[in-house]
């Protein structure tokens, strides 16, 4: 799932490291972080909506309406 900010981000932190076998390691381990960071968050906003959309039924419901656009 790379993407282009993380691979600026990525030349940026490795473009400090002066040994190419050090700087592709750190390039895929940070990688690595990031895309599982990204990931989780990804994670928490699908749930978020989910919760959000669980709220709204159950309001409408409550209230003896019917929910749209969700």
């Amino acid at each position: 799932m790379s993407s282009k900010t993380f691979d600026s981000f990525c030349d940026q932190v490795c473009a400090s490291i002066r040994w190419p076998p050090a700087q592709r390691l750190a390039r895929e381990e940070l990688t690595a972080h990031l895309e599982d960071h990204a990931a989780a968050l990804e994670e928490n906003v699908r749930k978020l909506r989910a919760i959000e959309h669980r709220s709204m039924e159950t309001a409408a419901r409550l209230l003896g309406k019917e929910v749209q656009g969700c």
